[in-house]
């Protein structure tokens, strides 16, 4: 959901084009169980880019003035989280091991992992691996059981 200031064109998505963390410019899907549909985030997405906003307004931190490019950094990481998440599916891998096999090769994507302990942590607390990878493995499990 993203509700539209018109006044000044502002866009609210909340967590629905995932967490942007200022500090380093990194952007995270927000996918916790057990709401996640790939297509309506997605399509949420488009909508978003469709309405054409003056600025983003993430629930934690903002604005972002840089529209297009960052809802195509959120569409982006999206997939590669979900892309990820299923090969780790149909690798018959628990939560734990898919959780790190995720981490492991999205961690050169973000800057804040390779930055100071304190950013990282504040990052991974806000848009948490273990909580991402479950909300797309229990949405798996419901359309590829």
């Amino acid at each position: 959901m993203g509700l539209v200031d018109s006044g000044t064109g502002d866009l609210y998505v909340g967590d629905a084009a995932g967490v942007y963390l200022p500090e380093t410019g990194d952007l995270r899907p927000a996918t916790p169980p057990p709401d996640f549909d790939l297509q309506t985030a997605l399509d949420s997405i488009a909508l978003f880019e469709a309405l054409g906003p003056q600025r983003l307004l993430f629930s934690h931190y903002g604005p972002v003035t840089d529209v297009e490019e960052t809802l195509g950094r959120s569409a982006e990481e999206l997939r590669v989280w979900v892309d990820l998440t299923r090969q780790a599916h149909a690798e018959g891998m628990d939560l734990d091991h898919a959780v790190a096999m995720v981490r492991d090769r999205t961690r050169d994507r973000y800057a804040a992992l390779r930055g100071d302990e304190a950013t990282a942590e504040q990052f991974e607390l806000l848009s948490g691996a273990p909580s991402n990878v479950a909300g797309i493995l229990h949405w798996l499990n419901r359309v590829q059981p």
